[in-house]
């Protein structure tokens, strides 16, 4: 069970690392909406754990 446990945490972030490449490379992610971009991911993270913790 575990291995699949940590399979899956790696496809979860080869794909977030995809997406943010992207963002960068197609000028999504700036200076300007960094703050509000990482406030969101953290809210998201902080949700998943509270919810997989319990």
């Amino acid at each position: 069970l575990m291995p699949i446990v940590a399979s899956m945490g790696g496809v979860a972030g080869s794909q977030t690392l995809t997406v943010v490449i992207r963002g960068i490379a197609l000028g999504q992610i700036s200076r300007s909406n960094l703050r509000w971009l990482l406030s969101k991911e953290f809210i998201s993270a902080a949700l998943n754990a509270t919810l997989w913790a319990a």
